[in-house]
């Protein structure tokens, strides 16, 4: 199981992209930045692994006031 996944996040309507610090995937291989995608409005990242792909993940989303952290199956 080698190749790509593709993270993608979207914001609730009460967070917006100026309230967050960072969002973060988090998995056995170590941790990737989203980068926010203007034109989709989403934060979003092809990861390409060159071992296995993990089976899951956690995202992390930062801001100001904290942190929530989501777990995420691959596949």
């Amino acid at each position: 199981m080698f190749g790509d996944v593709y993270y993608k996040v979207f914001l609730l309507s009460s967070v917006t992209p100026a309230t967050v610090t960072s969002v973060t995937v988090t998995d056995s291989t170590g941790t990737t930045v989203l980068p926010y995608n203007t034109t989709n409005g989403d934060y979003e990242k092809n990861v390409k692994y060159t071992g296995a792909v993990p089976t899951s993940a956690n995202i992390v989303l930062a801001t100001a006031t904290g942190t929530q952290t989501y777990t995420v199956v691959v596949n």
